[in-house]
């Protein structure tokens, strides 16, 4: 069985020094899952090849994108993909590793079955309110390390048809999402908080949010400016807590992660700021 989240990862790690505990829930990024049961010949053994021979008729029809806002650049860049530990392959584009693979276990797992999936995440959440009592830290869990998935939307029919903030509701939940409508829901859950992502399409969308009060995350291959269109700029490389940051209209300015990212042209990442 795969490990449903990490607090082990360079993000996650940095939140002990603010007395937090923070989980981060990853799968295999947009459709790079579906990808993998299309060119079965890359999975050869382990628990990722006994779940896709045991179930491969049915996931040829179900697995599809976790990542319905993403963009070209998005695709093409991606964190989940291509930085940290999954990025440590031969053949960036199509090499397998341990944790490529879990990745990909888990985003096979969860359109095979959501709520036997949502199950397994409950129990790993229990399993780290527990750890972070322990440790006497406060517990902050991401869900969309690598993807972006409403969650709020799905009912967890194991725990009295809630969603998952609902069935939580003292654990401070945070994420990154390039979905307006997420952002601007009056219905969002108080314990999510939600910052918006820019990419290379949606400059529109980010200025429309900044001026509603909403912070944006904006990648700068350049030094972090002051202000950037017109807004103040912080530094969001500190942490992963971005509920602790200041509200109110605030770029979270990051550095591009991995090795496609650090050489984007797509305008994903901003190299140069106008004069």
């Amino acid at each position: 069985m795969p490990r449903m989240f990490s607090t082990e990862s360079a993000k996650a790690i940095k939140a002990d020094e603010y007395g937090y505990l923070n989980g981060i829930h990853y799968m295999a990024p947009d459709e790079v899952a579906k990808e993998c049961v299309k060119s079965n010949d890359k999975i050869q053994h382990g628990p990722l090849y006994e779940f896709y021979i045991a179930n491969f008729f049915l996931l040829i029809k179900a697995v599809g994108t976790v990542c319905r806002w993403a963009t070209d650049a998005c695709r093409g860049l991606c964190l989940g993909q291509y930085s940290g530990q999954a990025g440590m392959v031969k053949d960036l584009e199509h090499g397998l590793n341990n944790v490529r693979e879990s990745r990909i276990l888990k985003t096979l797992m969860f359109f095979h079955d959501v709520q036997s999936y949502l199950n397994l995440i409950c129990l790993a959440i229990r399993q780290l309110i527990k750890k972070a009592a322990k440790l006497n830290k406060t517990l902050c869990i991401r869900l969309n390390g690598s993807s972006d998935i409403a969650w709020e939307r799905i009912k967890i029919k194991a725990e009295g048809n809630k969603n998952i903030y609902e069935v939580f509701p003292d654990v401070q939940f945070v994420d990154y999402t390039k979905s307006k409508a997420r952002m601007l829901n009056p219905d969002r859950p108080a314990n999510l908080y939600l910052t918006f992502s820019r990419s290379e399409t949606n400059e529109q969308d980010c200025l429309e949010l900044l001026q509603k009060g909403h912070n944006i995350a904006v990648v700068f291959g350049c030094e972090f400016p002051e202000t950037y269109m017109g807004f103040p700029v912080i530094n969001g490389d500190e942490h992963d807590l971005r509920h602790l940051d200041p509200k109110g209209g605030y770029v979270v300015g990051l550095k591009p992660k991995g090795r496609k990212a650090k050489a984007d042209k797509s305008g994903f990442v901003i190299w140069k700021l106008a004069a």
